[in-house]
């Protein structure tokens, strides 16, 4: 490889931690295999296993990058959002860890003010106004809080200017 060259595959440039190993063709194949791995902190004492994941120019890459991003890995055991996983190799290893990410994700926001955080919060069983609502409003309510988390889920609500946002409400 010339210098310049490392971490690249093709002319894509690899997120960190994320590398590609081409295996020798067996017989009867023109090419090799191609894996994409995460490796964290390879060829130190502190290196994980390797984690197997998608091409990096699917739909899932960038769902299972984030996943392995927010991963700890601490005496041979990985964890995300306080949750123990299975090991990589572990058929049940990506299920497990998606949903441990839904859940790590969601308990970031509680405490944020962005529109995710207060339309869940808003949402909650253990808000009081949420609960003297007819279940119809509610259902409208649901619909509405969905369709504000696409438009400005991560946005804070000082950052947005009023008139530019009551027109897309209201179309």
């Amino acid at each position: 490889m010339r210098q310049g060259q490392r971490g690249k595959s093709g002319l894509v440039d690899l997120p960190k931690y994320v590398r590609r190993v081409t295996k020798a063709p067996t017989v009867g194949s023109a090419t090799g295999r191609v894996y994409t791995l995460f490796i964290k902190h390879r060829n130190t004492p502190q290196a994980w296993p390797a984690i197997a994941l998608p091409d990096p120019l699917t739909r899932d890459f960038a769902v299972r990058y984030d996943i392995c991003r927010a991963l700890s890995y601490h005496n041979l055991i990985f964890t995300l959002g306080g949750k123990r996983l299975p090991a990589p190799s572990d058929a049940t290893f990506w299920r497990l860890a998606d949903e441990a990410y839904r859940a790590y994700r969601a308990r970031g926001h509680a405490e944020q003010k962005d529109f995710t955080g207060l339309t869940r919060a808003f949402e909650s069983e253990s808000n009081p106004a949420w609960i003297a609502l007819a279940p119809s409003t509610r259902r409208g309510y649901r619909r509405s809080g969905s369709m504000i988390r696409a438009a400005w889920g991560h946005d804070l609500p000082p950052t947005l200017r009023q008139l530019t946002h009551k027109r897309q409400l209201t179309r």
